[in-house]
Formats: structure tokens, sequence, C-alpha cells
């Protein structure tokens, strides 16, 4: 056989084979991990394949991505593709729903898309202590998520801590034996608003002209 007739021979045999196609499954596609081996919040979820969608992959991983929010209490998605603000939008609409409109605003944010806002601007210098998110409202997030849209050059991180666990300074006993307690015993709501808010006599008149109050208590007293 001739080498002419040896390359042609195989030429043939490479031509007769076909690809085939490798599925991988969900589970597959993601690895998990924490950023501290010691602190189960938050869960590290990242893709093994390149240019993963997030909304995409997290609908058909609701169920599991419930399962694990509820176990660690937050969850950080890294290296997933997002499709910018309306992918962010999608995914969390995929997670939770509508989302809420942040109504009766305890900080300076603007509106970016639809109910999608940025995070407080506050000045690099302030410091905005542990808190849950618009829990002074009678409709409050079940879920929060943060987006970063362009990477901060230094810093730039967005804390977040378990608050399923809490210090109950005597402050906050004296507001809760005296107001808290009785009130929501008896099927009433808790507003609580901004210091800011408080002291400025038009914001409070629009607060309190809307909500129907029937206890007002403050600290210290304004």
């Amino acid at each position: 056989m001739t080498n002419t007739e040896t390359k042609n021979l195989n030429s043939q045999k490479l031509g007769s084979i076909r690809r085939k196609a490798v599925s991988l499954s969900s589970e597959e596609l993601v690895k998990t991990a924490y950023l501290q081996p010691e602190n189960l919040l938050p869960l590290l979820i990242q893709p093994t394949v390149e240019k993963l969608n997030l909304a995409g992959w997290a609908q058909n991983n609701r169920s599991s991505i419930e399962t694990q929010l509820w176990k660690h209490g937050g969850i950080l998605f890294r290296g997933f593709e997002v499709g910018g603000v309306n992918g962010f939008e999608q995914f969390i609409q995929t997670l939770a729903g509508d989302l809420l409109e942040y109504s009766f605003r305890s900080t300076p944010r603007s509106r970016v898309s639809g109910n999608i806002y940025t995070s407080t601007e506050y000045p690099a210098e302030q410091f905005i202590p542990l808190h849950n998110e618009m829990a002074y409202s009678q409709n409050w997030s079940l879920k929060i998520a943060f987006f970063c849209v362009k990477k901060a050059e230094q810093g730039g991180e967005t804390p977040i801590a378990n608050s399923r666990f809490a210090t109950v300074s005597t402050l906050a006993a004296d507001l809760g034996y005296t107001v808290i307690f009785p009130a929501l015993c008896t099927g009433g709501s808790l507003h609580i608003i901004s210091q800011e808010r408080a002291t400025d006599p038009e914001a409070s008149l629009l607060t309190f002209s809307s909500i129907p109050l029937t206890v007002s208590k403050s600290f210290p007293p304004i």
C-alpha cells in the first residue's frame, strides 16, 4: 500500500467519526464551597462550565436553591453569566416572583430598572449597621439580592451577617416590653422609621398620615 493510499484510508476513517454530545446534569454544572470553612454563611456556588446563564440555571434548580438558602442564610453566586440589570431582575423574579417597591424609604437610593435600586447612597466613610431590609414596613422583603455591575478598585464589599441570632440591649428590651410585645399579641403591626425621617417634620407627617397609628414611641424622645 502506498503512502497516498494510506492517507486516503485514514481520511475516510476520520470522516466517519461523529462528535458525541456530552450531557451534564444540573449538579455537575456547578460546584459549591465556603468562603471561610468555619462559616456556613454564605454558601459559594460557581459554574464548572463557561458562560452558564444564572437565570436559566436557577429556573431549573429553584428547589435546590431554596433548600440551600434556608440552610445557609445566604448564597454567593460567582462566575455566572448574569446578563446585566435585566438578567439580574429575571434571576430574582425566578426565585422570588414579583419584586417589592422600596416604599417609605429610610435611606437614599435611586431606581435602576423596575424595582431594582442602587445600594444606599451614603458617603464611603459612613457606617451602616446590621439590619433587616424594610423591617419597618407592613410588606417586608423575604429575600434580598445584590449585583455588582462594576467591580470596585478597592474595598467595595457588602458585608452580610446572620441575623437569626441577636443581642437584646436594655433599650430594645424596654421598647419590646412596653410596646412591641402587647401590640403584636393583639394583632397589631410594628413600624420603625429612621432617625432622619423621624426628625424631619414633613417626612414624619407623610409617614404618619399613611399609616394608622394607635401608639407612638421614640428613643431618644424627639
